[in-house]
């Protein structure tokens, strides 16, 4: 499988401005199977973009990256807007819904 580990800075020393990153996932074979993008500012990690192929779903891919998003160090807070399709994958995860009931907000800290 996958190894994400590698993909993904596990680290880095989160800044107080805005930083953004951009990820595609690839298979053993090099083929891309999904797409991560998200700024970080301050302790939030925010999720701009987050895609899994229809190949590749049901597979454990999108909650690892999600596991792997939530280990960086010096993240409190990770933010996404759901979308109808997307709120029962990250609720799964511990996400609950914010203001406007589309943000959707994961603390970090206990």
């Amino acid at each position: 499988m996958l190894d994400l580990e590698e993909l993904f800075p596990n680290d880095i020393e989160v800044p107080r401005c805005l930083e953004h990153f951009d990820y595609v996932v690839k298979n053993e074979k090099d083929e891309a199977c999904a797409y991560v993008s998200y700024t970080i500012r301050e302790k939030e990690l925010i999720l701009t973009q987050f895609y899994v192929a229809p190949g590749y779903r049901h597979l454990g891919i999108g909650t690892k990256v999600m596991d792997v998003l939530s280990s960086l160090v010096g993240v409190d807070f990770i933010r996404v807007i759901s979308t109808p399709g997307s709120a029962g994958f990250y609720g799964k995860l511990g996400f609950e819904l914010d203001a406007g009931q589309t943000l959707m907000t994961k603390a970090l800290i206990q």
